[in-house]
């Protein structure tokens, strides 16, 4: 029973997070490019996302069996966690150095790429595919459905 409020905790903050931030955007007027994108669009929809989320975090937690055994021993911290977390950082600055240059499909292609290698996908076609795909889905997500075109290449011309 325990294990379960400690649980619905932190569920039930985000949960009330994303209501907050959902009421708070449904005040802003509409306006924008279209009748159905408009700066707070995507807003809107990732505090949905949250409430969403949060609310299948707090079922979860509070339908969670009573736990009778024993607490485990705690686990041993994985092998160069903290390494992986700056070398995160370093590649988003990266990025972010890059995209102006680079253009998006290029910067995000190698991201994405580098951010698999380094949480521990050794598969090449996996990376492969992911450098293809998140990008390109990425693309025609902003640039035909929320109307917000893409940095180019610089370096390209």
């Amino acid at each position: 029973m325990l294990r379960a409020l400690h649980d619905a905790g932190p569920a039930a903050a985000i949960l009330a997070a994303g209501l907050g931030f959902l009421a708070y955007l449904l005040a802003f007027p509409a306006q924008g490019v279209s009748q159905h994108v408009s700066p707070t669009t995507l807003p809107t929809v990732l505090a949905a996302c949250l409430v969403v989320l949060g609310a299948l975090m707090l079922l979860r937690a509070v339908r969670r069996p009573r736990d009778d055994a024993p607490p485990e021993a705690p686990r041993a911290r994985p092998h160069g966690g903290n390494a992986r977390v700056l070398l995160l950082l370093a590649s988003c600055g990266g990025y972010v150095a890059l995209l102006p240059l680079a253009g998006y499909l290029l910067s995000t292609a190698l991201f994405v790429g580098a951010t698999a290698w380094l949480f521990g996908n050794r598969r090449p076609l996996s990376i492969v595919l992911l450098m293809i795909i998140v990008p390109a889905v990425l693309l025609v997500f902003f640039e035909k459905f929320m109307i917000i075109p893409l940095p180019g290449a610089a370096l390209l011309g």
